[in-house]
């Protein structure tokens, strides 16, 4: 991962489309062809794609390591890793 980017939204719940929709904004900044890849949801414990066979055993999410396979150049984590969307 080249790029993370923290974003903190103060005094307001976050939905998940709330927080996609901030990333993306954020991810058009950086490329007009940015292209979402990955993204972890913390409250409902849900995340994009559902892998589970490239395990390296380091400790990272699936979901991580498939991002940073697929070539991955941004992160962007809203609220200390509530929401994590992936972007090459």
């Amino acid at each position: 991962m080249k790029t993370i980017i923290k974003v903190k939204v103060l005094n307001r719940s976050v939905s998940f489309e709330d927080a996609s929709n901030v990333a993306k904004a954020i991810a058009s900044v950086y490329s007009k062809t940015s292209m979402l890849v990955a993204w972890y949801d913390k409250k409902a414990d849900r995340f994009f794609p559902q892998v589970a066979c490239c395990d390296c055993g380091d400790g990272r999410p699936t979901w991580e390591i498939y991002a940073d396979s697929r070539s991955a150049t941004l992160k962007v984590d809203i609220n200390e890793g509530d929401f994590i969307f992936i972007f090459i």
